[in-house]
């Protein structure tokens, strides 16, 4: 039990310490800028089948979650806004994620099997791969 809260701290300041460089570069000049721009310009195209309010979309803010994710937030021309998470896959491109409340509970619970799961194989982690001493 301790190990697990051990871990979830390491994880918790891992976050909390992300290089300001990502996190200015994910929210300012990126990548994940132009995919989010790109992503609200499709949802605000006319001809979108699935358009039913007729609503626009604008890029709002983007807030990094990590080096590797995002939430981008859109308001809509309606008024309301739409939170997106952006996570990005193999080193190769950014997707989305639009969660409902029910996939949110379940990431939230998805994490206390990680940290059991990277417990387990924290000793693993640092086996050297030509000796297969630990250390």
């Amino acid at each position: 039990m301790l190990e697990s809260i051990q871990i979830r701290l390491h994880f918790a300041n891992a976050r909390i310490e992300m290089k300001r460089e990502i996190a200015i570069e994910l929210k300012e000049a990126s990548e994940l800028k132009k995919v989010a721009e790109d992503l609200a310009n499709f949802f605000s195209r006319p001809e979108r089948k699935v358009k039913y309010t007729g609503e626009d979309f604008k890029l709002e803010d983007i807030y990094p979650l990590s080096d590797e994710s995002a939430a981008v937030v859109y308001q809509k021309t309606g008024g309301k806004r739409v939170a997106i998470f952006f996570f990005y896959v193999g080193k190769k491109r950014w997707e989305y994620l639009i969660p409902s409340d029910s996939h949110i509970v379940g990431m939230e619970s998805f994490a206390m099997y990680k940290l059991d799961i990277e417990r387990i194989n924290f000793g693993f982690n640092f086996v050297h791969r030509e000796t297969g001493e630990e250390g």
